[in-house]
């Protein structure tokens, strides 16, 4: 590229620094966001607080290893729901998004391979989930006199 200026990320990526007009990223508001919860111990804390519930749920299996460990594949659907994309077939067309890839500093794992992880994950490690959630929102949120917690989007009176 010429008149480009090239630098690295921290995980060794190429990003250059043009003067020419480049296209719009749709997720590119997803980098402040993967910024903020680094500097926020949000990610290593949630690996942390899942501990060994966590380890169990994609053993490797003989001589093969697991191209994403399981924090990966966490992160990569959290970020995809902060972003928007509730369902697992978005992850196959998230693939080829640069800023997607680039804020998660990895190829993506296919919904295939989401799916078998998500169906894999046991009440344990959503109750100790659950508890980070809690444990972070008592830390960190707002200081109110009541918390409505709503289950689910299903729009019922509750008496």
């Amino acid at each position: 590229m010429s008149n480009s200026t090239q630098i690295r990320t921290e995980n060794g990526q190429r990003v250059y620094v043009s003067e020419k007009p480049a296209p719009i990223l749709k997720n590119s508001g997803l980098i402040p966001v993967i910024h903020h919860l680094k500097q926020l111990k949000f990610i290593s804390g949630l690996e942390k607080a899942l501990g060994p519930t966590f380890s169990k749920l994609r053993p490797i299996k003989g001589q093969r290893e697991n191209k994403y460990s399981n924090i990966d594949l966490l992160i990569q659907r959290f970020v995809a729901l902060i972003a928007g994309y509730e369902d697992l077939n978005d992850h196959d067309v998230l693939g080829f998004d640069e800023c997607f890839r680039t804020v998660l500093g990895r190829e993506i794992a296919s919904c295939s391979t989401l799916c078998r992880f998500e169906r894999g994950i046991e009440q344990d490690t959503i109750d100790a989930g659950n508890k980070f959630l809690v444990d972070l929102w008592l830390k960190w949120g707002r200081r109110t006199k009541v918390i409505v917690i709503d289950a689910d989007n299903t729009p019922v009176e509750t008496f």
